[in-house]
């Protein structure tokens, strides 16, 4: 539903800290990007949704 990044987009990130876990994404690692092009490790943003349907940063509400 929401396009995964790519490597070159990720190097192109300023703060690649998942704001959900806290830890740093990595290229290997499936991240998503919101609507509001805010970005999270996909099992984060997963759980995240089962609790909230809004974006953790700005509070834009999105449905998964």
């Amino acid at each position: 539903m929401y396009p995964d990044l790519t490597a070159e987009e990720l190097a192109n990130v300023t703060d690649t800290t998942c704001i959900i876990c806290r830890e740093e994404m990595q290229v290997q690692q499936s991240i998503k990007r919101l609507g509001c092009q805010h970005i999270f490790h996909k099992n984060c943003l997963r759980s995240w949704f089962q609790r909230q349907q809004t974006c953790k940063l700005i509070f834009k509400e999105y449905v998964y």
